[in-house]
């Protein structure tokens, strides 16, 4: 694609633990084995991490319930997802990470409506172990969901609002969950500013529904996702950062 970036991974980001990064800026994600002008016909992503020659077992399929979900370029490069819209993974979340392990999820999100609950990355609605990643853009919360516990961070100073005043935003948010033998907490991050810690006591089991990005049922939640990474291990507040400066250039 002209003008794209093509390899596994790039952009900067920390690679150590990372075992998914879907981009919509890398044309190694959208289209590993062709060059075609007509993006309106993409229908599958794929995984760039450890790729080897374009071979990926990480495939994503994406379920457009609308007329303008899908891929959206070249500038600033996203996919867009409107009511039900989602990619589907060809994988559940055993294939990355552990039961009761440390884990991360990254990701630049634009929301676009001023309602409640925006869901970022989740199984199957129907899957009783959820892991549910998302975002309550009108009360300041980034929350993640382990089976049916909600935990997560609250913002005071730092007015990334967009229900108030910063709709049509591009925002980093980060999901860190710690996990040692004695302490379970997340840290989440809008951008490169944390949130308040919550811990847990609950242990979880990993779901085995297919993982879903960007599925959210209900009216008023479309979004745009440009970029989204998950780790096997919990990323340190200087590595969120670096990972946000990497990356947010192009939304500048």
């Amino acid at each position: 694609i002209m003008g794209y970036k093509r390899g596994s991974i790039t952009t900067p980001i920390i690679a150590n633990g990372l075992v998914l990064n879907i981009d919509a800026f890398n044309a190694n994600c959208l289209l590993p084995y062709r060059q075609d002008d007509d993006y309106s016909s993409i229908d599958t992503i794929y995984n760039t991490v450890d790729n080897g020659n374009g071979q990926r077992s990480t495939t994503g399929s994406i379920k457009d319930n609308s007329t303008n979900g899908g891929w959206q370029g070249p500038t600033t490069s996203s996919f867009y997802f409107d009511n039900g819209d989602y990619i589907e993974l060809n994988k559940n979340t055993t294939d990355f990470i552990s039961s009761d392990s440390s884990f991360t999820l990254c990701a630049y999100v634009k929301l676009t409506n001023p309602d409640f609950f925006c869901n970022v990355f989740i199984n199957d609605p129907t899957e009783t172990n959820k892991l549910e990643f998302k975002v309550d853009n009108d009360n300041q919360f980034v929350y993640l969901m382990l089976n049916s516990t909600n935990i997560g961070s609250s913002w005071g100073s730092y007015d990334w609002n967009p229900g108030g005043n910063n709709l049509n935003t591009w925002f980093y948010f980060s999901w860190v969950f710690s996990y040692t033998s004695t302490t379970k907490s997340i840290q989440c991050y809008v951008d490169a500013y944390p949130g308040s810690s919550n811990s847990t006591t609950n242990s979880y089991t990993l779901p085995t529904s297919d993982i879903r990005i960007g599925y959210t049922p209900s009216i008023n939640r479309k979004k745009y996702i440009s970029n989204l990474q998950f780790y096997n291990r919990a990323l340190t507040q200087s590595e969120i950062s670096h990972n946000y400066n990497a990356l947010k250039g192009r939304f500048e």
